[in-house]
């Protein structure tokens, strides 16, 4: 099995000077969230318009792709897959559609009639791993700066308070690879009946997905369109983020991701300080004002408006919107807001390294060096793997972690097989004679897990989770042990029985489909913002509500 046979150890333990330890945090780390006052709070690691269209212009041509007829070609919206092609579960009664709008922004539409709460988010495929080498933190800073303004709402509270107003709230993060914005609102009893009254009206003028859906969404795509970045506020705003970081210090899994960063090759852009503080904001210098004689570094104007003008653009961000309308007026609700956006046309990293592996053999790729960055050397090379390391916690713990490099699985072939499930499950078993079974029968163990813990578009790290007793911990080397006979146990029983591991893949699929089938609808917020994620990843969009949960058919090869 190649993805076994090819892995790579790397070995971080934790542990204090009393025989405690800390967890190393396994999921990738979001810098930052915004709360409804604008606060900020730490992360683990906010006019109405003619409509444009009107909803019964729309022709199905095919059954992948359907066509807005408009009366400007510049305005023309491609249904790109149609609420009957999406695959959902037994009780999900939503309705889905996908579109690309005139100026390629892509877009899920999720029309959900009982719900309580309307929503929208948006992914933009960019993150601390974009920052430029002499800015660390910048993409983290450059989300807190969209909030403050935008040249048509120039008011820094006028976000918020929009939806506070209709009882709802923003929220974003920045990711290693990803920035993410999202709201959510309540309609009012009087909006809903309104909406009916839409429904039935025939005037094109009206607003389509109800007024304070329309009005978050066209708030929210003016962060696309015309963000102020006002010198006023960087200095104020540069202090936040500097208190955001300095109040991550009392958070254990933050250090120990830091840890995990600081671990990878510094070449490698894994390694960057993706939070920031003043000192890296600033390029180490003390700003007094913006013409101050005595400034030492620089402000980061110049820099934001270039992040966002490179990173920013249609084709590298993804929409999802949710609302109790119809989706023939929530796509109009796109239309009149985000449709504002100007046109761009390109690929993302991730499509970009999709693109190229697929145009080659399907498997000779999975374990070369083709990366979203060729010029840098793997994150987790020889050098930084085969190492113990120890660390002491703020909060009281037992934990030791095993970190195995492997290919990202966000490449085709793995994502379609998923082969990482059954290795999974079989190394986190609890069946007799399993390593679980073995540890707890010593009294050594408290809890197992595994399964890859941090995932990018270049690599990604399948990890092995074991809580100790205080037993355990002073057997840690013997514990060590026998994880690793178990690992070669698993490994010789995969490469040697090729029907077995046919078997158990075809066993996780029954149970995910099964899952799947009878799974219940969850928080729509929640749903909005993991669906514009999960856009760039599945681009079958009709599938996107399987696809998490669901693999293909076996492959030997892999």
């Amino acid at each position: 099995m190649h993805v076994l046979r090819c892995i790579l150890l790397s070995c971080f333990v934790v542990t204090t000077t009393n025989g405690f330890v800390s967890p190393v945090q396994q999921q990738n780390a979001p810098m930052s969230r915004h709360n409804n006052n604008g606060a900020i709070t730490v992360g683990s690691p906010g006019m109405k318009l003619k409509s444009i269209l009107s909803p019964d212009v729309i022709t199905k041509s095919n059954p992948q792709e359907a066509t807005t007829t408009t009366t400007s070609k510049r305005r023309s919206t491609v249904v790109l897959h149609d609420d009957t092609e999406f695959v959902k579960p037994n009780r999900d009664n939503r309705k889905y559609r996908s579109i690309r709008l005139w100026n390629n922004l892509e877009c899920l539409l999720i029309s959900a009639s009982e719900s309580d709460v309307e929503a929208a988010a948006v992914n933009v495929k960019a993150g601390h791993m974009d920052d430029p080498v002499g800015r660390p933190g910048l993409a983290h800073f450059h989300e807190h700066m969209l909030f403050l303004g935008t040249e048509k709402y120039p008011s820094e509270q006028e976000y918020e308070t929009f939806l506070n107003q209709h009882g709802g709230s923003s929220n974003a993060y920045t990711d290693m690879e990803d920035t993410n914005y999202y709201f959510s609102l309540t309609p009012s009893p009087q909006e809903e009946e309104q909406e009916q009254s839409i429904s039935t009206s025939t005037n094109s003028s009206t607003l389509s997905g109800g007024e304070a859906l329309h009005g978050g969404l066209d708030r929210l795509a003016q962060f696309f369109i015309s963000p102020s970045f006002d010198p006023n506020c960087v200095d104020r705003e540069m202090r936040a983020v500097d208190s955001e970081y300095r109040n991550s210090f009392t958070s254990d899994s933050w250090r120990n991701f830091q840890l995990l960063k600081s671990s990878a090759s510094p070449l490698h852009p894994f390694s960057k300080f993706g939070c920031g503080n003043y000192e890296t904001l600033t390029q180490g210098g003390k700003i007094i004002n913006t013409t101050h004689s005595d400034n030492i570094g620089s402000l980061p104007v110049e820099d934001l408006k270039e992040f966002w003008k490179t990173h920013y653009q249609t084709y590298n961000l993804r929409l999802s919107v949710a609302g109790r309308s119809s989706l023939d007026d929530l796509q109009q609700a796109v239309e009149q807001t985000f449709g504002n956006l100007s046109y761009s046309e390109g690929k993302s990293k991730e499509e970009e390294k999709i693109h190229d592996q697929l145009s080659d053999d399907k498997y000779k790729n999975i374990f070369s060096s083709m990366s979203p960055y060729p010029d840098t050397p793997p994150a987790f090379g020889r050098e930084q793997l085969g190492n113990l390391r120890y660390v002491v916690p703020l909060v009281e713990a037992r934990t030791l972690k095993i970190y195995f490099a492997t290919p990202s699985m966000n490449d085709p072939v793995l994502k379609e097989s998923r082969p990482m499930r059954v290795v999974s499950h079989l190394l986190g078993h609890e069946a007799p004679g399993s390593l679980h079974a073995v540890l707890n029968e010593l009294g050594y163990l408290t809890s197992l897990s595994s399964g890859v813990g941090v995932g990018t578009s270049d690599f990604s790290l399948f990890s092995l989770n074991l809580g100790l007793t205080p037993k355990g911990m002073k057997e840690k080397e013997f514990v060590l042990d026998l994880v690793f006979q178990w690992v070669a146990l698993t490994r010789n029983m995969l490469e040697s029985n090729s029907q077995l591991r046919e078997e158990l893949h075809e066993e996780m699929n029954h149970m995910s489909e099964m899952n799947f089938k009878f799974r219940e609808n969850g928080d729509l917020t929640d749903f909005c913002s993991r669906a514009a994620e999960l856009m760039f990843d599945y681009p079958t969009y009709s599938e996107l509500l399987s696809v998490s949960v669901k693999a293909g058919p076996y492959d030997p090869v892999v």
